[in-house]
C-alpha cells in the first residue's frame, strides 16, 4: 500500500494507490529480479488474490500489473505511453521491459483473478511468475513480510516515487510548516475572523500551562491539557485562514504536530532526527485510512473524519 507522506502530510496514479501503485511497483521490482536471474525467461504471469482479486478491476490493478511488466514505474509515469503500450501488449500478447528479451503475456490469460484462494499475511496479495521457453517456471515471488519497520517501509515505497534528496527535504518542509503553524497560533491573540466573534484561546492557556510548570501541585491531566494547546494553536491558525499541513485534512491538521511538539519539548530523550520516522509512520496509517474508511468530511461527517483519521 503506497500513500506518499509528502501528499498526506502526491506522485501517484490512480483510482487507489494500494491496488494500482503497489502492484505496479511490485511487478517492476520482480523485472530488476528477472534482470539479475542467470536463467532466460520467455513469458511472465500473475495471479492476484484476496482484495485485489474482489476489487482489482474496478481499481485498474490489472492495468497496473500489465504495465509494470512492461517496465512502466509511477515516478516516471506517462500516461500517453502507457495507453500506447496497453494496446500493443493485449494485440501482440507480449511485454517489452527494458533490459529483457521480448516476454510472452496474454493479459485475458496470463493475468489470473483468483478469487477462490486468499494468501496468508495480507489482503492485498499476489505472486509473481516467469517461466522458461518450456514452460519450466525459473522465477516466483508472492507478497510476503519484510521484518522492516513501519517507518523504514514506508520510506522504501517513497523512494520509487521520489529521490532521497526530494523526500527529505519534503519532510523538513512539512515539519517546519507545523512548528511554525504551533508558534503562530501559541503567540497570536484577539478574535478569529469570520463574523461570530470568537475568541482566540491558545496564547492565555498557553501562558497559563508555562507558569504552572514545574509545580509540585501540577496534575497528571495536564499532559492531555499541553497537547491539546498545541493543537489548538494550530486549529485557530487554520480557522484564520494561516498556513498548515493538511494531516490529512484540515480538520485534523493540529493532530499530528501537537504529538510531535509534546514530545520534543517534554519528553526526555526525544530529539528532531527522529521526526522523518514519525511523520513516515503516520502516513502509512493514513494511507491505510484512506483506503479502509475515509477522510472525506463529505463523505462520512466531520467528526467521523476526525476520530478516523488518526485513531
Amino acid at each position: 500500500m503506497f500513500v506518499s507522506v509528502l501528499d498526506v502530510f502526491k506522485i501517484g496514479i490512480g483510482p487507489s494507490s494500494s491496488h494500482t501503485m503497489g502492484p505496479m511497483v511490485a511487478a517492476a521490482r520482480f523485472l530488476d529480479r528477472l534482470r539479475e536471474s542467470p536463467f532466460t525467461a520467455a513469458a511472465v504471469g500473475c495471479s492476484l488474490h484476496g482484495s485485489l482479486a474482489f476489487t482489482g478491476k474496478g481499481h485498474a490493478t490489472d492495468r497496473a500489473v500489465i504495465l509494470g511488466l512492461a517496465g512502466f514505474r509511477p515516478a516516471d509515469f506517462d500516461a500517453e505511453a502507457a495507453e500506447v503500450a496497453l494496446a500493443r501488449i493485449r494485440a501482440e500478447h507480449c511485454v517489452a521491459p527494458p533490459g529483457l528479451p521480448p516476454l510472452a503475456f496474454d493479459p485475458a490469460g496470463d493475468l489470473v483473478f483468483d478469487y477462490e484462494r486468499p494468501l496468508p499475511g495480507h489482503a492485498n496479495a499476489m505472486v509473481l511468475m516467469a517461466r522458461d521457453a518450456q514452460g519450466d517456471t525459473i522465477l516466483q515471488e508472492t507478497s510476503r513480510e519484510s521484518g522492516l519497520a513501519i517507518a523504514e517501509m514506508k520510506r522504501r515505497n517513497e523512494l520509487a516515487a521520489h529521490d532521497a534528496a526530494t523526500l527529505d527535504a519534503g519532510i523538513t518542509a512539512i515539519w517546519d510548516v507545523m512548528r511554525r503553524c504551533i508558534d503562530r497560533g501559541l503567540a497570536t491573540e484577539g478574535t478569529l475572523p469570520g463574523g461570530l466573534s470568537v475568541r482566540r484561546r491558545a496564547a492565555a492557556i498557553h501562558a497559563r500551562l508555562r507558569a504552572e510548570s514545574g509545580l509540585n501541585a501540577t496534575p497528571p491531566h495536564v499532559i492531555n491539557d499541553w497537547i491539546a494547546v498545541y493543537a489548538m494553536a494550530v486549529n485557530e491558525e487554520n480557522a484564520a485562514g494561516g498556513q498548515v499541513v493538511t494531516a490529512p485534512t484540515n480538520g485534523a491538521a493540529g493532530v499530528v504536530p501537537a504529538v510531535i511538539r509534546y514530545w520534543l519539548d517534554h519528553v526526555p530523550g526525544s530529539s528532531a532526527a527522529r521526526i522523518p520516522d514519525f511523520l513516515l509512520t503516520a502516513a502509512a496509517i493514513g494511507g491505510i485510512v484512506k483506503h479502509n474508511a475515509s477522510i472525506s468530511g463529505a463523505e462520512c461527517g466531520c467528526q467521523a473524519r476526525w476520530s478516523i483519521t488518526w485513531a
